[in-house]
C-alpha cells in the first residue's frame, strides 16, 4: 500500500501551514519482514517576512523475521529567517543510522550514529557549530550473559561564538552493568509513576521494597565506569580522563550494613588531568589554580598543568604523593 496525502502530512505534523505531500510505503515479505519507508517533498515557506526552507527528508525502516532492525534517517537542510529579528538559524542536514539484533529487547546488541555537517544562528546568541558527531553501541559483557558494555561518543570538531570554546569531545564507557539493574530501574520508575497518580504522590511498601532491591543489586555487583573528555579552550588543548572501577560486594544482603572500609577497598579509582598552563592563566580559574600548584595537588611540566590522583585498596595517591583519605571527608 501507498499513502499519499496533503491532508494527512498536515494531520501527522500539526504543522499550521502546507506541507507537500508525504509518501509513505509499506512492504510486508512473504518471510515475516516488514519494512516502511517515508519521503517528505523540500518546500518554502514565508509569511510576514518570515522564511521558512526545508530540503526534505526521507526514511527507512526494516524489521526483519529475526526481530533485528535497521532505521536510516536523512534530513536535508533547513534554514529559518526572521528579518524582524536580524536572527536566523541553519541546519546543513542531519543523518542518522540505527541498527538492533532484537527489537523486542531493549538490552540486545545495538549501535546508533547520528552526524550533522553543520549548524549556525544569527541571532540573538550567535553561533556556527561544525562536525556535529554522536555514537552509542550496546554489546554482551564479557563479565557474564546478563550483563553488557555500553559506549557512547559525542564531539563538536569546530565551535565558533562568544565563549571561549573551540572543540569538544566526549566519551563514556558503562561496562559490567548488571541488565537485572535496568529491569529492576524501569520497574521503580512504572512504579512511581503508578503510585504518584493513585496516591498523590505518596508510595507504598512494593516501591520502596523494589528501591531498595535497586540499591542492594547496584552494590552487590562489579560495575566499570569511564570518562574521557577533551576540549580546546581559551587557545589551548585540555584532557580529563577518570576511571572507576568497582569490585561489588557480592555478600551484602542490606544496605544497613555496608561497611565503609570495605567498600573503600572495594573501589579503584583513577584521574588524569592536563591543561595547558598559557590558556589557563587567560582563564578566570587562572587564580583558582595557583594555591593548588603551591599545595602540591596541581603539577607544572612544561607547560602543562598536570593532576595524577588514585585510590586503591583504600590508599590515596596524588601526583606520587600519599595522602590521608580522613582530609577529604
Amino acid at each position: 500500500p501507498q499513502i499519499e496525502a496533503d491532508e494527512f502530512a498536515e494531520a501527522l505534523f500539526e504543522i499550521p501551514i502546507e506541507l507537500p505531500t508525504l509518501i509513505i510505503e509499506l512492504l510486508v515479505g512473504f518471510n515475516q519482514s516488514a519494512q516502511v519507508s517515508f519521503n517528505l517533498e523540500a518546500f518554502d515557506y514565508s509569511m510576514s517576512g518570515t522564511s521558512i526552507v526545508f530540503g526534505g527528508l526521507e526514511g527507512n525502516f526494516k524489521a526483519n523475521s529475526d526481530l533485528s532492525a535497521e532505521f536510516d534517517l536523512a534530513v536535508g537542510r533547513l534554514q529559518i529567517i526572521e528579518p524582524k529579528t536580524s536572527s536566523g538559524f541553519t541546519l546543513e542536514g542531519l543523518n542518522l543510522s540505527t541498527t538492533t539484533e532484537q527489537i523486542n529487547n531493549l538490552l540486545s546488541p545495538s549501535h546508533t550514529v547520528m552526524t550533522i555537517p553543520s549548524m549556525n544562528s544569527s541571532g540573538p546568541f550567535p553561533f556556527t557549530l561544525g562536525g556535529i558527531s554522536s555514537a552509542s553501541t550496546l554489546q554482551p559483557s564479557s563479565a557474564g550473559p546478563d550483563h553488557i558494555d555500553i559506549s557512547q561518543q559525542f564531539a563538536i570538531a569546530n565551535i565558533e561564538s562568544d565563549i571561549p570554546l573551540a572543540s569538544v569531545s566526549w566519551l563514556t564507557e558503562i561496562n559490567e552493568l548488571n541488565g537485572l539493574l535496568i529491569r529492576r530501574y524501569y520497574e521503580l520508575l512504572a512504579g512511581l509513576q503508578s503510585q504518584m497518580s493513585a496516591n498523590g504522590g505518596t508510595f507504598d511498601v512494593q516501591v520502596n521494597q523494589l528501591a531498595q532491591e535497586l540499591g542492594i543489586i547496584l552494590i552487590q555487583n562489579s560495575l566499570n565506569f569511564n570518562n574521557f573528555l577533551a576540549a580546546n579552550a581559551f587557545d589551548g588543548e585540555h584532557q580529563l580522563d577518570v576511571k572507576i572501577d568497582w569490585k561489588g560486594l557480592p555478600d551484602l544482603t542490606d544496605l544497613a550494613l555496608v561497611n565503609m572500609d570495605e567498600a573503600t577497598r572495594a573501589l579503584s579509582v583513577s584521574m588524569d588531568i592536563s591543561l595547558d598552563l598559557n590558556a589557563i592563566m587567560r582563564s578566570p580559574a587562572g587564580e583558582l589554580v595557583k594555591p593548588y600548584i603551591q599545595q602540591g595537588f596541581l603539577v607544572v611540566d612544561s607547560d602543562r598543568v598536570l593532576l595524577n590522583a588514585l585510590l586503591e585498596d583504600g590508599e590515596l595517591i596524588i601526583n606520587g604523593e600519599a595522602q590521608a583519605l580522613d582530609q577529604f571527608f
